[in-house]
Protein backbone atom coordinates (compact mmCIF):
# COMPACT_ATOMS: atom_id res chain seq x y z
CA UNK A 1 0.00 0.00 0.00
CA UNK A 2 2.52 2.00 0.92
CA UNK A 3 4.22 1.67 -2.42
CA UNK A 4 1.25 2.19 -4.39
CA UNK A 5 1.01 5.72 -2.56
CA UNK A 6 4.37 6.80 -3.25
CA UNK A 7 3.90 5.84 -6.90
CA UNK A 8 0.85 7.74 -7.28
CA UNK A 9 2.69 10.83 -5.42
CA UNK A 10 5.80 10.51 -7.56
CA UNK A 11 3.60 11.10 -10.94
CA UNK A 12 1.39 13.28 -9.84
CA UNK A 13 3.23 15.92 -7.28
CA UNK A 14 3.09 19.58 -8.04
CA UNK A 15 6.39 21.52 -7.47
CA UNK A 16 5.55 25.25 -5.72
CA UNK A 17 6.42 26.73 -9.31
CA UNK A 18 3.92 24.24 -11.14
CA UNK A 19 1.25 24.93 -8.81
CA UNK A 20 1.46 28.65 -9.53
CA UNK A 21 1.24 27.95 -13.36
CA UNK A 22 -1.46 25.65 -12.94
CA UNK A 23 -3.63 28.47 -10.97
CA UNK A 24 -2.42 30.76 -13.83
CA UNK A 25 -3.90 28.96 -16.00
CA UNK A 26 -6.87 28.38 -14.75
CA UNK A 27 -7.51 31.89 -14.31
CA UNK A 28 -6.90 32.06 -17.51
CA UNK A 29 -9.51 30.04 -18.81
CA UNK A 30 -12.14 31.13 -16.56
CA UNK A 31 -11.41 34.92 -18.03
CA UNK A 32 -11.53 33.72 -21.58
CA UNK A 33 -14.80 31.89 -21.21
CA UNK A 34 -16.37 35.01 -19.32
CA UNK A 35 -15.20 36.88 -22.13
CA UNK A 36 -17.19 34.72 -24.44
CA UNK A 37 -19.67 35.26 -22.61
CA UNK A 38 -20.01 39.15 -22.32
CA UNK A 39 -18.40 40.15 -25.44
CA UNK A 40 -21.75 40.51 -27.66
CA UNK A 41 -22.45 43.56 -24.93
CA UNK A 42 -18.55 44.91 -25.05
CA UNK A 43 -18.07 45.34 -28.45
CA UNK A 44 -22.03 45.55 -30.62
CA UNK A 45 -21.41 47.69 -32.68
CA UNK A 46 -22.98 51.20 -32.14
CA UNK A 47 -25.47 52.14 -34.80
CA UNK A 48 -26.78 55.13 -35.21
CA UNK A 49 -29.53 56.56 -37.85
CA UNK A 50 -30.89 59.48 -39.28
CA UNK A 51 -33.74 60.92 -37.63
CA UNK A 52 -35.38 60.69 -40.97
CA UNK A 53 -34.37 57.60 -42.02
CA UNK A 54 -35.90 56.46 -38.79
CA UNK A 55 -39.77 57.83 -39.72
CA UNK A 56 -39.49 56.27 -43.12
CA UNK A 57 -38.92 53.02 -41.62
CA UNK A 58 -41.97 53.67 -39.16
CA UNK A 59 -43.96 54.77 -42.26
CA UNK A 60 -43.32 51.24 -43.91
CA UNK A 61 -44.29 49.37 -41.04
CA UNK A 62 -47.15 51.65 -40.71
CA UNK A 63 -48.03 51.04 -44.36
CA UNK A 64 -47.45 47.02 -43.77
CA UNK A 65 -49.79 46.93 -41.25
CA UNK A 66 -52.37 49.13 -43.35
CA UNK A 67 -52.11 46.36 -46.50
CA UNK A 68 -52.22 43.46 -44.35
CA UNK A 69 -56.08 44.63 -43.19
CA UNK A 70 -57.84 42.80 -46.14
CA UNK A 71 -60.71 40.78 -44.42
CA UNK A 72 -61.82 38.64 -47.31
CA UNK A 73 -65.26 37.01 -48.57
CA UNK A 74 -66.18 34.94 -51.35
CA UNK A 75 -66.89 37.35 -53.77
CA UNK A 76 -66.85 37.63 -57.57
CA UNK A 77 -64.96 40.43 -58.73
CA UNK A 78 -67.20 40.84 -61.92
CA UNK A 79 -70.30 41.51 -59.71
CA UNK A 80 -68.94 43.22 -56.42
CA UNK A 81 -69.88 46.22 -55.58
CA UNK A 82 -68.11 49.83 -54.62
CA UNK A 83 -69.53 48.94 -50.73
CA UNK A 84 -68.37 45.59 -50.85
CA UNK A 85 -64.81 46.57 -52.34
CA UNK A 86 -64.47 48.56 -49.52
CA UNK A 87 -65.81 46.06 -46.85
CA UNK A 88 -62.83 43.71 -47.71
CA UNK A 89 -60.27 46.55 -47.11
CA UNK A 90 -60.12 48.39 -50.40
CA UNK A 91 -59.09 51.71 -50.77
CA UNK A 92 -61.58 54.15 -53.24
CA UNK A 93 -59.13 54.22 -55.57
CA UNK A 94 -58.47 50.50 -56.34
CA UNK A 95 -61.89 49.65 -55.78
CA UNK A 96 -62.80 52.44 -58.41
CA UNK A 97 -60.22 51.37 -60.49
CA UNK A 98 -61.65 47.82 -60.82
CA UNK A 99 -64.97 48.78 -61.60
CA UNK A 100 -63.89 51.24 -64.29
CA UNK A 101 -62.48 48.46 -65.44
CA UNK A 102 -65.67 46.63 -65.22
CA UNK A 103 -68.17 49.36 -66.76
CA UNK A 104 -65.80 49.86 -69.79
CA UNK A 105 -66.75 46.23 -70.83
CA UNK A 106 -64.06 44.11 -69.11
CA UNK A 107 -64.43 40.95 -67.40
CA UNK A 108 -62.71 38.09 -65.67
CA UNK A 109 -62.73 34.99 -66.63
CA UNK A 110 -60.13 33.33 -64.56
CA UNK A 111 -58.49 34.53 -61.10
CA UNK A 112 -55.20 35.13 -63.02
CA UNK A 113 -57.42 37.44 -65.29
CA UNK A 114 -57.91 39.23 -61.73
CA UNK A 115 -54.55 39.44 -60.89
CA UNK A 116 -53.14 40.54 -64.37
CA UNK A 117 -55.06 43.72 -64.18
CA UNK A 118 -52.15 44.86 -62.00
CA UNK A 119 -54.74 46.85 -60.01
CA UNK A 120 -53.75 44.42 -56.74
CA UNK A 121 -50.67 43.25 -55.64
CA UNK A 122 -48.84 39.75 -55.64
CA UNK A 123 -49.49 39.80 -51.61
CA UNK A 124 -53.09 40.83 -51.63
CA UNK A 125 -53.52 38.38 -54.38
CA UNK A 126 -52.60 35.89 -52.28
CA UNK A 127 -55.00 36.73 -49.38
CA UNK A 128 -57.57 36.86 -51.94
CA UNK A 129 -57.33 34.00 -54.33
CA UNK A 130 -59.03 31.55 -51.93
CA UNK A 131 -62.13 33.49 -52.13
CA UNK A 132 -62.16 34.50 -55.12
CA UNK A 133 -65.24 32.51 -57.40
CA UNK A 134 -65.59 33.53 -60.92
CA UNK A 135 -69.41 32.07 -62.05
CA UNK A 136 -69.18 31.26 -65.89
CA UNK A 137 -72.86 32.60 -65.65
CA UNK A 138 -73.69 36.09 -66.86
CA UNK A 139 -74.91 38.50 -64.18
CA UNK A 140 -78.64 38.00 -64.72
CA UNK A 141 -78.44 34.68 -64.99
CA UNK A 142 -76.13 34.59 -61.51
CA UNK A 143 -79.51 36.02 -60.01
CA UNK A 144 -82.43 34.06 -61.60
CA UNK A 145 -82.28 31.56 -58.97
CA UNK A 146 -82.24 34.13 -56.16
CA UNK A 147 -85.61 34.23 -54.89
CA UNK A 148 -87.32 38.09 -55.26
CA UNK A 149 -89.09 39.91 -53.02
CA UNK A 150 -92.36 40.61 -54.23
CA UNK A 151 -92.77 43.94 -55.93
CA UNK A 152 -94.74 46.47 -53.88
CA UNK A 153 -94.35 49.57 -55.93
CA UNK A 154 -94.21 53.30 -54.22
CA UNK A 155 -92.98 56.74 -55.08
CA UNK A 156 -89.15 57.12 -54.88
CA UNK A 157 -86.65 59.71 -56.07
CA UNK A 158 -83.87 56.80 -57.79
CA UNK A 159 -81.26 59.76 -55.70
CA UNK A 160 -81.93 58.97 -51.80
CA UNK A 161 -83.02 54.99 -51.95
CA UNK A 162 -81.72 52.03 -50.00
CA UNK A 163 -81.26 49.05 -51.85
CA UNK A 164 -83.53 47.15 -49.83
CA UNK A 165 -85.90 49.52 -51.48
CA UNK A 166 -84.87 48.90 -54.79
CA UNK A 167 -85.74 45.19 -54.05
CA UNK A 168 -88.93 46.24 -52.81
CA UNK A 169 -89.64 47.80 -55.94
CA UNK A 170 -88.99 44.47 -57.66
CA UNK A 171 -85.17 45.14 -59.04
CA UNK A 172 -82.84 42.25 -59.26
CA UNK A 173 -79.95 42.45 -56.94
CA UNK A 174 -77.18 43.25 -60.33
CA UNK A 175 -79.60 45.98 -61.26
CA UNK A 176 -79.82 47.72 -58.52
CA UNK A 177 -75.89 47.79 -57.12
CA UNK A 178 -75.32 49.37 -60.42
CA UNK A 179 -77.95 51.67 -59.73
CA UNK A 180 -76.01 52.62 -56.30
CA UNK A 181 -72.88 52.24 -57.69
CA UNK A 182 -73.52 55.14 -60.00
CA UNK A 183 -75.10 57.32 -57.85
CA UNK A 184 -72.17 56.59 -54.94
CA UNK A 185 -69.67 57.05 -57.93
CA UNK A 186 -71.27 60.86 -57.87
CA UNK A 187 -74.04 60.23 -60.67
CA UNK A 188 -76.92 62.34 -60.49
CA UNK A 189 -80.72 61.53 -61.94
CA UNK A 190 -82.54 64.64 -62.82
CA UNK A 191 -85.26 63.61 -65.00
CA UNK A 192 -87.60 59.56 -64.76
CA UNK A 193 -85.89 58.93 -68.30
CA UNK A 194 -82.04 59.13 -66.79
CA UNK A 195 -82.61 55.73 -65.73
CA UNK A 196 -82.18 54.44 -69.02
CA UNK A 197 -78.90 55.77 -69.37
CA UNK A 198 -77.80 52.64 -67.07
CA UNK A 199 -77.64 49.21 -68.73
CA UNK A 200 -78.97 47.21 -66.54
CA UNK A 201 -82.51 48.89 -66.47
CA UNK A 202 -84.53 47.82 -69.76
CA UNK A 203 -87.39 49.57 -70.90
CA UNK A 204 -90.43 47.25 -69.75
CA UNK A 205 -88.46 47.67 -65.90
CA UNK A 206 -88.87 51.46 -66.50
CA UNK A 207 -92.09 51.33 -68.13
CA UNK A 208 -93.11 49.55 -64.59
CA UNK A 209 -91.42 51.90 -62.51
CA UNK A 210 -92.07 55.65 -64.25
CA UNK A 211 -95.12 56.70 -62.32
CA UNK A 212 -94.06 56.04 -59.26
CA UNK A 213 -90.72 58.01 -59.76
CA UNK A 214 -90.58 61.74 -58.04
CA UNK A 215 -88.78 63.38 -60.52
CA UNK A 216 -89.78 65.48 -63.38
CA UNK A 217 -90.04 64.23 -67.47
CA UNK A 218 -87.88 66.87 -68.54
CA UNK A 219 -84.76 68.87 -66.57
CA UNK A 220 -85.88 72.16 -66.03
CA UNK A 221 -82.21 72.43 -63.47
CA UNK A 222 -80.11 72.55 -66.62
CA UNK A 223 -80.05 76.23 -67.29
CA UNK A 224 -76.68 75.74 -68.17
CA UNK A 225 -77.82 74.13 -71.46
CA UNK A 226 -78.91 77.19 -72.85
CA UNK A 227 -75.36 79.06 -73.89
CA UNK A 228 -73.63 75.33 -74.04
CA UNK A 229 -71.40 75.36 -76.97
CA UNK A 230 -71.77 73.07 -80.14
CA UNK A 231 -69.29 70.13 -80.30
CA UNK A 232 -66.23 71.53 -81.43
CA UNK A 233 -67.16 75.38 -81.47
CA UNK A 234 -64.28 77.35 -80.72
CA UNK A 235 -64.80 78.21 -76.98
CA UNK A 236 -61.38 77.13 -75.06
CA UNK A 237 -60.90 76.32 -71.58
CA UNK A 238 -57.59 75.87 -69.76
CA UNK A 239 -57.51 72.63 -67.63
CA UNK A 240 -55.29 73.39 -64.69
CA UNK A 241 -56.98 76.48 -63.76
CA UNK A 242 -60.62 75.90 -64.98
CA UNK A 243 -63.26 75.77 -62.53
CA UNK A 244 -66.58 73.79 -62.08
CA UNK A 245 -68.50 76.69 -64.23
CA UNK A 246 -65.54 76.76 -66.84
CA UNK A 247 -65.81 73.51 -67.48
CA UNK A 248 -69.54 72.98 -67.89
CA UNK A 249 -68.92 75.17 -71.14
CA UNK A 250 -67.37 71.76 -73.05
CA UNK A 251 -70.13 69.91 -74.61
CA UNK A 252 -71.33 66.78 -72.88
CA UNK A 253 -69.90 68.23 -69.64
CA UNK A 254 -72.57 69.05 -66.59
CA UNK A 255 -71.73 69.77 -62.69
CA UNK A 256 -71.02 66.32 -61.99
CA UNK A 257 -68.59 65.93 -64.52
CA UNK A 258 -66.84 69.02 -64.10
CA UNK A 259 -66.50 68.15 -60.00
CA UNK A 260 -64.99 64.69 -61.24
CA UNK A 261 -62.53 66.57 -64.06
CA UNK A 262 -61.39 69.02 -60.84
CA UNK A 263 -60.86 66.24 -58.41
CA UNK A 264 -58.65 64.33 -60.25
CA UNK A 265 -56.93 67.03 -61.64
CA UNK A 266 -56.03 67.06 -58.02
CA UNK A 267 -54.78 63.72 -57.49
CA UNK A 268 -52.57 64.20 -60.66
CA UNK A 269 -51.32 67.52 -59.63
CA UNK A 270 -52.44 69.06 -62.78
CA UNK A 271 -53.46 67.24 -66.62
CA UNK A 272 -50.21 67.24 -68.76
CA UNK A 273 -52.14 65.70 -71.56
CA UNK A 274 -56.07 65.66 -73.00
CA UNK A 275 -56.02 62.07 -72.79
CA UNK A 276 -55.83 61.79 -69.45
CA UNK A 277 -59.62 63.11 -69.36
CA UNK A 278 -60.40 59.69 -69.83
CA UNK A 279 -58.94 58.40 -67.04
CA UNK A 280 -61.49 60.44 -65.27
CA UNK A 281 -64.11 57.84 -64.08
CA UNK A 282 -67.21 57.93 -66.14
CA UNK A 283 -65.69 59.29 -68.66
CA UNK A 284 -65.81 57.53 -72.18
CA UNK A 285 -64.32 58.19 -75.84
CA UNK A 286 -67.41 59.69 -77.04
CA UNK A 287 -68.46 61.93 -74.19
CA UNK A 288 -64.61 62.95 -74.79
CA UNK A 289 -64.45 63.42 -78.58
CA UNK A 290 -67.49 65.75 -78.18
CA UNK A 291 -65.21 68.54 -76.20
CA UNK A 292 -61.41 67.70 -76.76
CA UNK A 293 -60.69 70.50 -79.45
CA UNK A 294 -62.19 72.82 -76.76
CA UNK A 295 -59.39 72.27 -74.04
CA UNK A 296 -55.84 73.37 -73.71
CA UNK A 297 -53.55 72.54 -71.40
CA UNK A 298 -50.89 75.01 -69.45
CA UNK A 299 -48.41 72.66 -68.31
CA UNK A 300 -46.64 74.92 -66.37
CA UNK A 301 -49.37 75.08 -64.12
CA UNK A 302 -48.72 71.21 -63.10
CA UNK A 303 -47.03 70.58 -59.31
CA UNK A 304 -44.54 68.48 -59.10
CA UNK A 305 -43.25 65.96 -56.42
CA UNK A 306 -39.55 66.30 -55.12
CA UNK A 307 -38.21 62.56 -55.41
CA UNK A 308 -35.21 64.01 -53.08
CA UNK A 309 -37.35 65.59 -50.31
CA UNK A 310 -40.83 64.17 -50.48
CA UNK A 311 -42.09 61.50 -48.32
CA UNK A 312 -43.38 57.98 -48.75
CA UNK A 313 -47.17 59.36 -48.20
CA UNK A 314 -46.71 62.06 -49.98
CA UNK A 315 -45.64 59.81 -53.43
CA UNK A 316 -47.92 57.25 -52.49
CA UNK A 317 -51.28 59.86 -52.74
CA UNK A 318 -50.43 60.11 -57.03
CA UNK A 319 -53.01 57.79 -58.59
CA UNK A 320 -50.42 56.31 -61.18
CA UNK A 321 -48.14 54.18 -58.24
CA UNK A 322 -48.84 51.95 -56.22
CA UNK A 323 -47.49 50.94 -52.75
CA UNK A 324 -45.18 48.28 -53.25
CA UNK A 325 -43.76 51.15 -56.59
CA UNK A 326 -43.52 53.73 -54.35
CA UNK A 327 -41.63 50.98 -51.98
CA UNK A 328 -38.97 50.50 -55.04
CA UNK A 329 -38.72 53.89 -55.09
CA UNK A 330 -37.37 54.02 -51.69
CA UNK A 331 -35.04 51.37 -51.70
CA UNK A 332 -33.30 52.48 -54.63
CA UNK A 333 -32.85 55.45 -52.49
CA UNK A 334 -31.66 53.85 -49.47
CA UNK A 335 -29.06 51.77 -52.08
CA UNK A 336 -28.02 54.56 -54.16
CA UNK A 337 -28.71 57.85 -52.42
CA UNK A 338 -30.58 60.91 -53.51
CA UNK A 339 -31.50 61.31 -56.99
CA UNK A 340 -29.31 63.16 -59.67
CA UNK A 341 -32.26 63.14 -62.30
CA UNK A 342 -36.02 62.35 -62.51
CA UNK A 343 -34.28 59.97 -65.68
CA UNK A 344 -32.93 57.65 -62.84
CA UNK A 345 -36.17 56.66 -61.79
CA UNK A 346 -35.80 54.23 -64.97
CA UNK A 347 -33.36 52.40 -63.07
CA UNK A 348 -35.46 51.94 -60.13
CA UNK A 349 -36.86 47.98 -60.38
CA UNK A 350 -40.66 47.80 -61.37
CA UNK A 351 -40.48 51.14 -62.95
CA UNK A 352 -41.07 49.74 -66.68
CA UNK A 353 -40.73 52.62 -70.01
CA UNK A 354 -44.45 53.51 -69.93
CA UNK A 355 -44.93 53.98 -66.16
CA UNK A 356 -41.89 56.01 -66.42
CA UNK A 357 -43.40 58.10 -69.40
CA UNK A 358 -46.62 58.83 -67.27
CA UNK A 359 -44.75 59.16 -63.80
CA UNK A 360 -41.84 62.00 -65.79
CA UNK A 361 -44.07 65.23 -65.71
CA UNK A 362 -44.69 64.76 -62.14
CA UNK A 363 -41.63 64.74 -60.20
CA UNK A 364 -38.27 66.58 -59.89
CA UNK A 365 -34.87 66.70 -58.23
CA UNK A 366 -33.84 69.72 -55.94
CA UNK A 367 -30.62 69.60 -53.74
CA UNK A 368 -28.77 66.73 -55.57
CA UNK A 369 -25.53 67.17 -53.97
CA UNK A 370 -24.73 63.73 -52.00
Amino acid sequence: MSYLFRWIKNRFYFSRIQRIASAGLLLLLMSGTLFLLIQDQLFRPSLTFDQDFEQEVRRFETLNRKYDTLTPFVFDPNTTTLEQWLQMGFDEKKASSILKYIRSGGKFGTKEDFHRLRIITDKEFAQLEPFIKISKKKPAEVHAGVKTVKPEPFPFDPNHIEETDWQKLGLKAYQYQNIVSYVRAGGVFRTKRDLLKLYSISDDDYNKLARYILLPEKDTAKKWKKHKPKPHEKVLVELNSADSADLTMLYGIGPSFAKRIIRYRNMLGGYCNKSQLLEVYGMDSSRYNGFAEQVRINTGLVQKIDLNNSDFKTILKHPYVEYYIVKSIFKYKEANGRFDSVAELKNVPLIYDELYEKLKPYFTVTNTGK
